[in-house]
């Protein structure tokens, strides 16, 4: 499924992964096979009852998690993925050994962003909520939008660990993929993406993990802002970090599903709107 031009240069890869700024990271060009990726983007939608909205002041976006609501060829794609073949070869590229697959895509999945969208400068959280012992260790994001300007934004932004400068950017073009390490890596698109209403911004996420021999530490997403941001800003996003905090506490501490946090996100970010 993903195209032999990369199977065939390991060594390269992982050469470009372990060197890059300001994080492990490689992109890659074409990543499927032409057909594979034109079978998935057709199937794309998230108009399905269990697509997840995340709506609050550090992003909005909607994702869809529930595998058996996918297509069947976005599930092949994912079985791939979860593949011990495709797993063997993400080792051998991030050097990471005995990588495990989420099969409950957990903030995984489809990610769809709107018009006005976006997604704040973040650092990931770094164990599965419901796998104590998992420690999260590399993401793979592919881009499924035929169409993408640059001047619409949406481009990933990667920045350093003080969270001064962006580094790099990546724009999220016709089947494009970036994998990379998630243990300090402070990424997002922060700005709202001005695509025309027809349009969005669509990807597919997977993470993997490790298991460790004891229970770790939970961090939440970690929110931040550049130093652009106005004084305003800053303060949202400090207090929204509170409400990650507490809901990551909730989905680890008592199994809380997604779909009941969702709505008390979509309350206080309801409530920001008519405060405006």
């Amino acid at each position: 499924m993903i195209n032999k031009e990369h199977l065939d240069n390991i060594k390269n890869l992982a050469l470009d992964y372990s060197n890059a700024a300001p994080f492990k990271h490689v992109v890659f060009q074409k990543f499927l096979d032409d057909k594979i990726y034109d079978d998935v983007s057709k199937e794309f939608n998230l108009s399905k009852n269990n697509t997840m909205a995340y709506k609050h002041f550090s992003q909005d976006k909607y994702a869809l998690t529930d595998l058996k609501e996918m297509g069947s060829q976005t599930q092949k794609l994912i079985n791939f993925l979860a593949s011990k073949e495709c797993i063997s070869y993400l080792e051998r590229v991030t050097g990471i050994n005995n990588l495990k697959f989420d099969p409950s895509l957990h903030n995984g999945g489809l990610h769809e962003t709107r018009r006005d969208g976006h997604l704040t400068l973040h650092r990931d959280f770094n164990t599965h909520p419901h796998h104590p012992k998992w420690r999260r260790r590399i993401n793979i994001i592919i881009y499924l939008n035929e169409i993408w300007r640059e001047e619409w934004g949406g481009s990933l932004e990667l920045w350093d660990d003080k969270r001064k400068n962006c580094i790099r950017k990546v724009s999220p073009t016709k089947n494009k993929c970036i994998l990379f390490d998630t243990t300090n890596s402070f990424h997002g698109y922060p700005d709202p993406i001005k695509c025309p209403e027809d349009i969005t911004r669509k990807s597919l996420a997977i993470f993997y993990f490790t298991e460790e021999e004891k229970d770790l530490e939970s961090i939440s997403t970690f929110y931040t802002t550049r130093s652009t941001d106005s004084i305003k800003r800053k303060l949202i996003i400090f207090f929204d970090r509170q409400l990650v905090k507490i809901y990551n506490f909730l989905l680890r501490r008592f199994k809380i599903k997604n779909k009941t946090i969702e709505k008390l996100l979509l309350f206080f970010f309801r409530n920001k709107n008519d405060t405006k």
